[in-house]
């Protein structure tokens, strides 16, 4: 036996739907720095609670026998430490709500629901005279609500700000919150960052937010994000402007030196975005600017984006992404299921994730991302240094709307910047059709290391397996194959119509192969989870064992089986026994 049945045979790992929370040991562990907030906290002897009716006919007291009737009550009051404001299921409160007050680390203030039926509904004013959105914080602490259903607001549903210079603030919990349908609709391709459903960000350089969970939202329906964490420093908003190159929202402005200079990575800090459906929206579904330790792990991103038609309940023609971020330290995405996001009416993005420009530290791992109008997975250099690690993920049926789209792209379409470290390895693409691989077209930054290796390349038809304009990369102990046809090269601009050619001119993936990997199910691209066996590898499959050992690998693949560190892991996604 060799070493790796040894070890496993005794244990059937699967690929397991990112919503299991107790078994995703992968996800528990990179949260481990980030789990120091978001833990519910018992209310403290001094604090109070208050009810809201919005169905009564008077207001009372704000007990339980005798609730405020509406959103104006609670406005009036200052809450403190450990306070907890209910609102009662099956009711709808119109207006604006603008509570008061800052909660303690231990003690947060909290907006929640009683009683039984249906979610409490707060619908703001979505006109453009009103508040801004339904729910606003502006330079406070430690909140939390949760078990809500928030529509309108003229720009956002939630709006969560600090403005006070030299100020670091904290502690904002949002759960179990389905919002949705903000006021706010563009003209078409007018691009105003700050509009959305859920919105948290300093609008002030020196300012920030930290210590930030979102767990298990819904947001749908939404111009431009469905959720949107940090500021994207642009140009002030100008009602008169048509905003194609991009604007801020009113009243959210960081007034640096140009509308050019990028925002400090430090404005929103120790993120976690986890269990949520972000779908539909007019352009993303989570966008995270100028942020640094960023968790985004077991979402469902999918359908955002206008796409080149643009239709009537999303009129923007926005670029569409799964997620994407920009000018960030220490993003780590995993465990996602991203398919459906469109392009926008230029034929640009349309991916399920996308690290873009000046992000450092990113890691990319353990996604399902599929049937996207363009790329699975993106890494957009510019303006800047960046670097990433991709592994482990399987991506099936990318390019739906451009069947040339590789499955992963790296670019740099910016004058400035590139990167200047990448890792791409053990990951699986899948396509019953034709269209590249893995296309690197970024002028890396000397010395840039440049990896490519233990990669599983599966398509229906004659494609382009690898395409570079550089001859920066290294590859090797990669898979390719084509079940229609013959796979074919790029490699610094320059053509091969074979492995063997490829390898004779270059010297690269000398230990490559191109044979069929005998996977099971190897097109599957359903919005589930794909469920094992889907994506293994059969008996006698050329990728068993065949890969290279790549230090510091994780330790586990996408299905939960062990990679080892001392012996050769299989080639893709998979590495578990033949099945």
């Amino acid at each position: 036996m060799s070493p790796k049945t040894q070890s496993t045979s005794n244990r059937q790992p699967s690929a397991k739907p990112p919503h299991r929370r107790a078994s995703i040991s992968v996800f528990v562990a990179a949260a481990v720095v980030l789990s120091a907030f978001g833990a519910a906290v018992p209310a403290s002897a001094s604090s109070s609670t208050h009810y809201v009716d919005c169905s009564g006919s008077t207001s009372g007291t704000g007990t339980q026998a005798s609730p405020w009737n509406g959103l104006a009550t609670v406005n009036s009051q200052t809450f403190a430490a450990g306070d907890t404001v209910y609102f009662k299921r099956g009711t709808t409160c119109s207006g604006a709500l603008i509570p008061l007050g800052s909660g303690t680390a231990g003690s947060p203030i909290t907006l929640d629901a009683y009683g039984t039926g249906a979610a409490p509904i707060i619908a703001g004013p979505t006109g453009p005279t009103g508040p801004e959105a339904a729910i606003s914080l502006t330079n406070q602490n430690n909140w939390t609500i949760q078990n809500l259903e928030v529509t309108g607001g003229y720009w956002q549903n939630i709006h969560i700000t600090a403005t006070t210079p030299n100020t670091a603030y904290s502690g904002i919990t949002i759960r179990n919150v389905h919002v949705h349908d903000n006021g706010w609709v563009g003209a078409f391709n007018q691009w105003v960052v700050g509009a959305g459903g859920i919105v948290i960000e300093p609008c002030e350089a020196t300012t920030s937010i930290s210590g930030i969970l979102l767990d298990n939202v819904e947001a749908n329906n939404n111009h431009i994000a469905g959720v949107q964490l940090g500021h994207y420093h642009m140009a002030e908003y100008d009602p008169a402007s048509n905003g194609y190159n991009g604007e801020n929202t009113p009243g959210c402005h960081m007034n640096l030196a140009t509308d050019t200079t990028p925002q400090p990575k430090t404005g929103v800090q120790n993120v976690r975005v986890q269990y949520s459906k972000l779908h539909d929206n007019d352009a993303t579904g989570l966008q995270v600017f100028g942020a640094t330790n960023v968790l985004i792990g077991g979402n469902q991103l999918y359908n955002n984006g206008s796409g080149s038609g643009a239709s009537p309940a999303n009129p923007s023609g926005m670029n569409g992404e799964g997620a994407w971020w920009d000018t960030t330290d220490s993003v780590t995405a995993q465990w996602n299921n991203a398919w459906g996001n469109r392009e926008g009416y230029s034929g640009n993005d349309g991916s399920g994730l996308d690290a873009d420009r000046m992000t450092t530290n990113n890691l990319i791992q353990y996604n399902f991302l599929h049937d996207n109008h363009n790329y699975g997975a993106s890494v957009i250099a510019g303006d800047g240094p960046s670097d990433a690690v991709i592994r482990y993920n399987i991506m099936s049926n990318n390019g739906t709307k451009y069947a040339s789209a590789p499955d992963i792209m790296v670019s740099k379409p910016y004058a400035t910047g590139g990167v200047t470290s990448l890792d791409i390895y053990n990951n699986t693409l899948t396509r019953a059709s034709s269209g590249q691989g893995i296309r690197l077209q970024s002028p890396f930054l000397a010395p840039a290391t440049v990896k490519v290796r233990n990669n599983l390349i599966y398509r229906g038809s004659a494609s382009p397996m690898i395409s570079t304009t550089t001859k920066d990369a290294t590859l090797n102990n990669n898979l390719y194959f084509a079940s229609g046809g013959t796979p074919t090269f790029t490699y610094n601009n320059t053509s091969y119509s074979s492995l063997a050619a490829f390898q004779t001119a270059t010297g690269q993936d000398a230990s490559s192969v191109v044979a069929d990997p005998l996977m099971i199910q190897p097109s599957y691209h359903g919005n589930d989870w794909f469920a094992s066996p889907q994506f293994a590898l059969g008996a006698g499959s050329p990728a068993i064992s065949a890969g290279v050992i790549v230090p510091s690998n994780g330790g586990t693949d996408i299905f939960s089986w062990p990679v080892n560190s001392t012996w050769a892991p299989n080639i893709g996604a998979y590495n578990g026994l033949a099945k």
